[in-house]
């Protein structure tokens, strides 16, 4: 499985169940779910730097990943989850 972005990474969690594996999870819904609920006529600096204070949640639990490996690996069919920023493999997890 791969996951693309940060937005793809919150999906995965929120339908896995994931949401509290680690304090960086949590931090992640809850930003991506303030981020979620702003609006389009919100100026677009406040909505990127939402963005991208999430974005910057993303990057410290990819960090920390592969102490969750076994978690993670346990919620997807495949061997491999490779997970990418922007297009770029950042962790990939084997079982």
């Amino acid at each position: 499985m791969r996951i693309n972005n940060v937005v793809e990474f919150f999906h995965f969690i929120r339908s896995s169940g994931l949401t509290n594996i680690s304090p960086d999870t949590a931090a992640l819904v809850k930003c991506m779910e303030e981020y979620g609920r702003m609006c389009s006529c919100d100026p677009q600096p406040a909505r990127m730097g939402k963005l991208n204070q999430c974005k910057g949640i993303y990057s410290a639990f990819l960090s920390k990943s592969p102490q969750y490996k076994e978690i993670l690996l346990s919620k997807i069919s495949d061997n491999t989850l490779v997970i990418c920023t922007d297009g770029q493999t950042v962790v990939t997890l084997n079982r």
